[in-house]
């Protein structure tokens, strides 16, 4: 899209997927802040020099430009049904407080959180209505569990975004229907279908085959479906099953067997587009683990295509509290 006019800070903004989509639909971004190396050098490398080196629990709200939007993807394991579920226990969890402190202070226009869906969970439900109560004191909130595979995006990944608009501007962000074209159209043949075979050194490293008794949790795909959610361990995607040789004439004409998704199938799968690229320095199982973490750019589009609208057709000249 042409640009908004809106401007946008990223707060764990690992490799820039996500910017990806906020930039495409017309954002400036500011500034981005990641603390992993890899990540660092994946969103430096696709996005420019906006991205700092910075732990967000040490940051200062002096250092941290004015914005439109603030964009903040906390860690996520300590809320995730696939790990130990420690919640605020975890130190990881208390990124979720720095992120609400960070709003509370600063009180961009808008904001919006992205974590996974078992942030919901009846586990943590009274942590969760104490972040939305906290968010409410400046913010008109809502939040959502969105499905990417709603979206135009051929994975099923569910995750919940929390948008806030700040009770100056007046109103109440609405979540984006689906359309027609998009929801639950795209499978892996329409989005990996046309890529050529892997190279050998995205083969598993134990013996060099794609053989499925190195792939975790059984997530095996067909080849007309969406693929599962995008995990960060290589071990833990992979398509077709079958006697467990690879070529891609089978994997197109049905007949291939077990392989995990390459990082590029990977990021298709995520709707980034080609242009992204990981640098070859960065390891293997950094490049999975970048891209897993991610959010879906196209998810990102859409949110952020329909935040900067309702943004633009409630202006008010109302200044920062």
């Amino acid at each position: 899209m042409s640009p908004n006019g809106l401007t946008a800070v990223e707060f764990y903004a690992g490799g820039g997927l996500q910017s990806i989509g906020v930039k495409a639909a017309g954002y400036r971004m500011l500034a981005a802040y990641e603390w992993d190396k890899n990540a660092l050098a994946a969103y430096r490398h696709n996005h420019g020099s906006c991205i700092v080196q910075r732990d967000i629990a040490m940051m200062k709200a002096a250092e941290i430009p004015d914005a439109d939007t603030y964009i903040l993807s906390p860690p996520c394991q300590t809320w995730s049904v696939a790990g130990k579920r420690a919640g605020l226990g975890d130190k990881r969890g208390k990124h979720m407080l720095r992120s609400i402190a960070i709003l509370s202070v600063k009180r961009p226009p808008s904001f919006w959180i992205e974590n996974v869906k078992g942030m919901l969970s009846k586990k943590f439900a009274k942590v969760f209505d104490r972040f939305i109560r906290r968010l409410s004191r400046y913010y008109n909130v809502s939040y959502r569990i969105v499905n990417a595979w709603d979206y135009g995006v051929a994975q099923r990944r569910e995750r919940v975004l929390i948008v806030g608009i700040r009770k100056d501007r007046g109103f109440t962000f609405k979540f984006p229907e689906t359309i027609a074209a998009d929801h639950r159209t795209q499978t892996l043949r329409d989005v990996i279908g046309d890529l050529p075979a892997p190279n050998a050194d995205e083969r598993n490293p134990q013996d060099g085959r794609y053989s499925s008794q190195y792939l975790s949790r059984n997530r095996i795909v067909a080849w007309d479906k969406p693929a599962f959610t995008v995990l960060t361990s290589a071990r833990d995607a992979s398509i077709h099953p079958g006697d467990g040789s690879f070529d891609m004439d089978d994997v197109r004409n049905g007949t291939a067997g077990d392989r995990r998704f390459t990082v590029r199938e990977c990021l298709r799968i995520q709707s980034v587009p080609d242009s992204y690229a990981l640098p070859s320095e960065i390891p293997i199982s950094a490049q999975y683990r970048i891209v897993g973490n991610g959010v879906a750019s196209r998810v990102a589009y859409v949110l952020g295509a329909a935040l900067a609208e309702q943004l633009n057709e409630n202006k008010t000249e109302v200044s920062a509290i």
